[in-house]
């Protein structure tokens, strides 16, 4: 394989790891300070401070959306300055969160069946449609951190990179706030937002030696 067309894997782990690591404390700091009451917890602040609990669900309803308008933008200046390093990550993005992304946090949610935290249930229901028996993974999670991740592996700095962790360490806080989620769901979410974002990466890098035989591409710098 042409080195210039891969992603050398340690590397992206390593960043990945930097990356993810505001969420794995976020998961772990809870579950050691409230080990299996967590959905009790919020169940119980949500009642509490009402305010509060709409400002997280804000979040978590329009987190992703935000994403959508980064890379809306992205494309239409990567666009205008004949960028095709730009261009090729945005056409990626759309292709693997509509392919690997979304196939599998359904696949799995469908077959699983683990219940959500707000069902007070124990028992999974596997191969199901009910939506409240789609607990695992935590899909919001897996999609901003797919979103997020090839800003935070191109960051100049492991600072810059840890700064882009917050996005994923947010969402999977407002998925447990709103006891729509495990906080194993929330790991596996990050999870497959890492293959995700690998995958995002790679795509790009292939894509280039196509875009290079397509001649109005070239013309305008996109090739």
């Amino acid at each position: 394989m042409n080195a210039r067309q891969s992603v050398p894997l340690a590397p992206f782990l390593l960043r990945q790891a930097v990356f993810l690591l505001p969420l794995f404390l976020m998961v772990g700091i809870l579950k050691l300070t409230h080990g299996g009451s967590i959905a009790p917890m919020f169940s119980k602040l949500r009642l509490e401070y009402p305010a509060l609990a709409g400002g997280i669900k804000f979040f978590s309803t329009y987190g992703n959306a935000a994403f959508y308008c980064v890379y809306a933008l992205l494309l239409l200046l990567s666009i205008l300055r004949r960028n095709g390093d730009g261009v090729r990550l945005v056409l990626a993005y759309i292709l693997v969160q509509c392919t690997v992304t979304l196939i599998a946090v359904m696949l799995m949610k469908h077959t699983a069946g683990r219940p959500r935290p707000y069902t007070m249930e124990a028992d999974w229901r596997f191969f199901t449609d009910n939506s409240s028996y789609h607990s695992l993974p935590s899909g919001h999670t897996a999609e901003i951190g797919a979103a997020a991740g090839p800003f935070a592996q191109r960051a100049k700095s492991i600072f810059i990179t840890l700064l882009w962790g917050l996005f994923p360490a947010a969402m999977g806080f407002s998925r447990l706030f709103r006891g729509m989620h495990h906080p194993a769901d929330i790991l596996v979410g990050a999870v497959i937002a890492s293959l995700s974002c690998y995958c995002i990466l790679l795509l790009a890098l292939r894509m280039r030696s196509i875009t290079r035989r397509i001649e109005p591409l070239r013309r305008w710098g996109l090739g």
